[in-house]
């Protein structure tokens, strides 16, 4: 490629004309000729004139501005000599700690293996437990794990946790071995330089190096308390389960998936975090299994709509769609769709996210209080939390039956509006005759309007728009002639899907 660097030139004063270099300064240069008494003060006009024009030669010929105080940089310690001691010093911390994990699946009537597999784990005790992945170790029969020294000590199975892929191991060893130091991974921020260490392929001891891409990351929408580390530090099969390090060799994750279309890395790994895993592994080598908390309520974040027409100052807090269960803790303590919990347990609560993480880590059977906002105003309440677990749901709704009747001047009008056509609450009262359903059905959605994009679909029921409550077509139409454009848009709908009914808040602004 052709060298594109810009030409310097030297640009300075002309020793034999005394004359300023043009081409800094190409205005018109005056020639004074002094004698006598006047030839002292010329020469103090002179030189303050040069000091002036040298401070103006230095400006315009691009010197560099002094660095404020307040973000220099110690040049020494961001060099790339310090950065690469900073990796080393923290890969020799934690490498003795890290194991590489072979498991063999036998056939169980000749003892002759069916299939082998590997991957990483590290020390989480000196008394021989060591964390990995599940499924490094998900339906192996032997178990085997080799240290940095070369030894080899076969691994029994403590306890697992499939919602967040953990497993927890136990070696017996003659000598106490080397455990890993455990970080704080709610301290790691995005940028942070992390290392990855593991058997990539088999290949034992690998190191790579990245940085933590992003944090509270969800790759499975069903498991919505699974909150990854992102990370660009190279991960490939066979680092499951090895360790996520920071520059102070303490171990903030543990290497857990890819996002990759050809089954090796692409630039996007995830690591269960610290705070997820030590809780995980608590509960596994004292009780043997994982329990974790249930509140009973469907969240979401909080919208900016929502929070400008529920009087909410900011659009922070977890917002309750539904109570899950109508004798589950949220229930009995209270709780009711549209309050938007703030705080629990002490801690505050940014969105749906922060709530869920809370929840699951909370022990059951203990209460804990919280606080949440309804109508605009600050409340509290103690609920106290049962375990989670699969819970039964109703019989769906029959479907709406489709036909395709004329649109009325109510439909094209809201059609034109927000992108949605109505139809009637009467049959779905014939369906359901002892149940009072009031509203208005979302027949039909205009793919690509703003409805759409809001996450608003067929067969809904739109029971308030803005906390005003609707009972039939009209009262909806009426209640959106009342806005213009740029005005924010809260729908409460009723959803029947998957074999339940559920409620939720549904936020959109008008176009």
């Amino acid at each position: 490629m052709q060298d594109t660097k810009p030409n310097l030139e030297n640009q300075s004063f002309s020793k034999k004309s005394n004359k300023v270099s043009k081409e800094l300064f190409p205005e018109k240069v005056v020639t004074i000729r002094l004698t006598g008494p006047g030839l002292v003060i010329g020469l103090v006009f002179i030189l303050l004139t040069g000091i002036g024009i040298g401070s103006l030669v230095v400006k315009r010929a691009g010197a560099a501005p002094e660095i404020p105080s307040n973000i220099r940089m110690n040049a020494e310690a961001n060099s790339p000599l310090s950065l690469s001691t900073a990796f080393a010093n923290a890969a020799q911390i934690v490498e003795s700690s890290v194991v590489h994990i072979t498991t063999v699946d036998l056939d169980g009537e000749r003892d002759i293996a069916f299939s082998q597999s590997s991957g990483s784990g590290f020390v989480i005790d000196s008394s021989g437990y060591i964390l990995t992945n599940y499924h490094v170790v998900k339906d192996a029969n032997k178990i085997k794990t080799r240290f940095t020294d070369g030894a080899t000590l076969t691994a029994n199975l403590v306890g697992f946790d499939e919602e967040t892929d953990l497993a927890v191991l136990k070696v017996s060893s003659s000598k106490a071995l080397k455990a890993s130091q455990i970080g704080d991974s709610e301290r790691i921020t995005v940028g942070d330089w992390v290392l990855a260490i593991g058997s990539p392929f088999g290949l034992e001891q690998t190191v790579t190096a990245g940085i933590i891409s992003a944090k509270e990351r969800i790759t499975d929408q069903n498991r919505n308390f699974q909150q990854f580390l992102q990370t660009d530090a190279a991960i490939n099969p066979g680092n499951s389960g090895g360790p996520l390090v920071n520059l102070a060799g303490e171990v903030i994750g543990i290497n857990s998936q890819i996002a990759t279309r050809r089954g090796n890395f692409e630039g996007v790994g995830f690591a269960v975090p610290a705070s997820i895993f030590m809780d995980v592994y608590s509960q596994l080598i004292t009780q043997g299994r994982v329990s974790r908390g249930y509140l009973g309520v469907y969240p979401s974040k909080v919208t900016p709509q929502f929070a400008q027409i529920y009087s909410l100052k900011e659009p922070l807090g977890a917002l309750i769609h539904d109570i899950t269960e109508v004798d589950g803790p949220a229930a009995k303590a209270g709780l009711k769709s549209g309050d938007v919990i703030v705080e629990f347990n002490g801690h505050n609560v940014k969105d749906d996210r922060d709530l869920v993480r809370y929840i699951v880590s909370t022990r059951v059977n203990t209460p804990t209080k919280l606080k949440y906002l309804r109508n605009g105003l600050l409340q509290s309440a103690t609920v106290t939390l049962i375990e989670r677990q699969t819970r039964p749901t109703t019989n769906p709704l029959k479907p709406i039956q489709e036909g395709k009747p004329k649109l009325s001047k109510l439909d094209k009008d809201v059609i034109q509006r927000i992108g949605i056509a109505l139809s009637s609450i009467a049959e779905i009262r014939a369906q359901q005759p002892n149940k009072n359903i009031e509203g208005v059905v979302v027949r039909s959605v205009v793919i690509g309007n703003v409805a759409h994009d809001a996450g608003l679909e067929d067969g809904d029921i739109i029971k308030e728009v803005n906390k005003q409550a609707i009972l039939k077509e009209e009262d909806f139409l009426q209640a959106i002639n009342k806005l213009k454009s740029g005005d924010s848009l809260v729908l409460f709908i009723e959803r029947n899907r998957r074999q339940t009914a559920s409620h939720r808040y549904i936020s959109l602004t008008i176009p």
